[in-house]
């Protein structure tokens, strides 16, 4: 069909909008849903999961009763990668009330509708967490990786989930001589604006954001650095112990500017400590582990234990 063709013609479409929390690099891919029937949207949903950093699940309703989304949870890879104990994919799951057919603006700020979204969560959380637990199982049958109950209940825990209502937030943001009409008008869009969580949602995107450039940067320090101070000082003993024909005090002085006066550390090492510190102060997500930020050594970086939450 023409959809189809589509497909084949144009591999990739690209849009451009300002947007802050794009101005890094990084961007958001809009990837296949139970709804298409393409055979090869799994392939492309594969392939999105890998690129991506983190994925924000959309539903219309808990998963605890979705089959369909279960399914596409598991075959997608995604629920493996979340387990990964190196680098976690970070889950998002929103619950797209507005596709409901029978919610209205008014309800969005009631007591039922409060219920509703207490209810989509914490179905989805209990879901969520034997997912998790059948695939970790999976993992220890064939003798992989695995995580323990207790790491498993604390992703589960931490997983962001929250109901929102964008179209509802967008239409009282633009009609603001309805909103600014009466007193009832500005409490309707006061509600919501208080439920939409569109304003979490905008921080949840700035804070994955920074928080990957924090990791990558994490990785110069504690990967690309190291490596080149190793290489360095390697050059530097070969030179001072054999004849490479390079004057003796230009080698002392490199090797000073590698180690110091006290043979611990010198700017070199001193750089990439301040560096260190300052990557600590900028993590978002609320955990650094000594995995990524490992301690100063004389000759290179020795990892540590796993560091607590900030």
């Amino acid at each position: 069909d023409d959809e189809r063709l589509e497909r084949v013609v144009a591999k990739t479409v690209e849009l451009f909008v300002p947007a802050a929390v794009l101005e890094g690099g990084c961007g958001f891919i809009d990837l296949p849903g139970n709804n298409d029937a393409d055979p090869g949207s799994m392939r492309q949903i594969r392939e999105g999961i890998e690129r991506a950093g983190a994925v924000f699940v959309v539903l219309k309703r808990d998963i605890a009763g979705d089959n369909n989304t279960v399914k596409l949870l598991k075959d997608s890879g995604l629920l493996a990668r979340a387990l990964h104990a190196d680098e976690p994919l970070k889950l998002v799951f929103l619950f797209n009330r507005e596709l409901s057919q029978q919610l209205k603006i008014s309800d969005i700020d009631t007591e039922a509708e409060a219920e509703t979204r207490r209810a989509l969560e914490e179905n989805t959380r209990k879901k969520f967490k034997k997912m998790l637990s059948d695939v970790n199982r999976s993992a220890q049958n064939r003798q992989e990786p695995a995580r323990t109950e207790e790491e498993i209940a604390q992703i589960v825990a931490s997983t962001p989930m929250r109901a929102i209502y964008p179209m509802s937030h967008t239409a009282c943001k633009l009609h603001t001589e309805f909103v600014e009409k009466n007193a009832d008008n500005k409490a309707l869009a006061e509600g919501v604006f208080s439920h939409s969580n569109m304003y979490w949602f905008s921080g949840v995107l700035d804070a994955l954001n920074r928080d990957y450039y924090v990791r990558e940067l994490g990785r110069l320090v504690t990967k690309t650095i190291p490596e080149l101070l190793q290489k360095l000082q390697s050059g530097l003993d070969d030179a001072a112990h054999t004849d490479a024909g390079l004057p003796s005090k230009l080698v002392e002085m490199a090797q000073s500017w590698l180690k110091g006066a006290n043979r611990l550390t010198g700017p070199f090492g001193t750089l990439v400590e301040d560096l260190r510190g300052k990557l600590r102060k900028l993590d978002t997500t609320g955990r650094v582990d000594n995995a990524l930020f490992p301690r100063r050594t004389p000759v290179g970086f020795e990892l540590t234990e796993q560091s607590p939450p900030l």
